[in-house]
């Protein structure tokens, strides 16, 4: 596990370097500044990670092992419903709709989509986990139903939740820029915001290269978390 851990940092190196050489390039103090912000949008988008998929995950595995029944719908409900809300839609919504509102709401809005793609990728892995042939093996050695399900099929089925945060991530940036800039947040999306109004081409680049910084840190964790939960992932 170590190893995989390593390799995943190391492949993570360069873009992390890119980034940061670029943001130094544009704007000297720019940088510093956009690194000061980044806690705040930091928090806004690992907070909705973690808010969606504690409540989409969940669902999205009752329908996968109940896929007829009334325990199934509400999370193939809410997997059906991802497309229809990317993150910068439901943020706009829930500025329009509250009048601005509080930073919580905007959290709440944010966690909208990663609970209905945590939901809709858990729901497919976990069918998809039942039907494999370890799960199948197991059941034919005799190994109770529970132990499978525990052991074999759901750390099968979360670990491509994992290896999805990081395209979860780079949606849920995007709506936290837009919702810094409507809620009034100072955050490096809302900072983004500002300079490129200004027309201070450099400190956006600045700022943008630590939104990007964050998306792939957050995708390198997200893959190592699969690789835990799966061993197959290592491979990858």
């Amino acid at each position: 596990m170590l190893s995989f851990a390593a390799r995943r940092l190391i492949g993570a190196l360069p873009g992390l370097a890119l980034l940061a050489a670029l943001a130094v390039l544009a704007a000297g103090d720019g940088a510093a500044r956009a690194l000061a912000a980044l806690p705040v949008t930091l928090g806004l988008v690992a907070g909705a990670l973690a808010l969606g998929l504690l409540a989409g995950v969940p669902l999205g595995l009752a329908a996968g092992r109940f896929r007829r029944g009334p325990l199934g719908a509400p999370g193939a409900a809410l997997a059906a419903l991802g497309p229809a809300v990317p993150a910068f839609l439901a943020v706009a919504v829930a500025f329009a709709v509250g009048r601005g509102g509080s930073p919580g709401l905007l959290l709440a809005a944010l966690a909208v989509a990663p609970a209905a793609d945590g939901a809709r990728i858990a729901r497919a892995a976990l069918a998809a986990a039942l039907e494999g042939g370890f799960v199948l093996a197991a059941r034919g050695r005799g190994v109770p139903a529970g132990r499978v399900l525990r052991r074999h099929a759901l750390p099968a089925a979360l670990a491509p939740v994992a290896g999805a945060l990081g395209g979860m991530a780079a949606a849920l940036t995007a709506g936290a820029v837009l919702g810094e800039g409507l809620f009034d947040l100072p955050g490096t999306g809302a900072l983004f915001l500002e300079e490129a109004r200004a027309g201070a081409a450099g400190p956006a680049v600045a700022a943008a290269a630590a939104l990007g910084g964050m998306v792939l840190a957050l995708h390198v964790a997200g893959r190592i978390v699969g690789g835990w939960l799966d061993p197959r992932e290592r491979a990858a």
